[in-house]
């Protein structure tokens, strides 16, 4: 039986992207002596919050919110109504009727409970869709600051050490970049 038959993948010295980056990075550092080879890190979230069109599409996703906010509130208001309504004449009902009431307060609280899972799917979908534009905005600057900068790679974020002398900062520069074409 070999060593890797029980779990392979715990010797998987590669794991996901970051991984394969690393062990790129790794090779392409054993080359610097022959040419430097150059790295940058980059604040997406950052560069897109700097747009203009993000202030836009978060106002629409302010009033989305709260359109549907409005509509949840009305149902929540409804099925208090009709707990109320409910509890006031507990008493008074038949016992078919107040077991009929019961199931249909059960059921108006599941009903609210999945308008609501629903409201927030749509609201998750609509910004999604709302800054993909935007995100693939940035991702452009972003390829083109990488070819004209000479960069082997732009990572996201700034990672937890960065040499100045092999790593450059360009979230200023593609929000620069970013802002020209508007």
């Amino acid at each position: 039986m070999k060593l890797f038959d029980k779990n392979p993948r715990m010797f998987s010295p590669l794991r996901g992207i970051r991984g394969g980056l690393l062990l790129i990075a790794l090779l392409l550092c054993g080359t610097a002596a022959a040419q430097e080879v150059r790295f940058a890190y980059v604040d997406a979230d950052s560069v897109m919050r700097a747009m203009p069109a993000y202030a836009e599409t978060q106002k629409q996703l302010a009033d989305l919110r709260a359109k549907y906010e409005q509509e949840v509130q009305y149902n929540e208001q409804a099925f208090q109504r009709q707990f109320s309504e409910f509890l006031d004449g507990q008493k008074e009902f038949p016992e078919p009727i107040l077991l009929k009431r019961q199931r249909d307060l059960q059921d108006a609280m599941e009903k609210g409970l999945a308008f609501r899972r629903e409201c927030d799917r749509l609201l998750r979908r609509a910004e999604r869709e709302m800054l993909a534009p935007l995100r693939q905005q940035v991702n452009e600057v972003i390829a083109k600051i990488g070819t004209s900068g000479d960069y082997a790679f732009i990572l996201p974020a700034k990672p937890l050490f960065a040499n100045p002398g092999y790593c450059d900062d360009v979230t200023a520069l593609a929000i620069s970049k970013i802002n020209e074409k508007h």
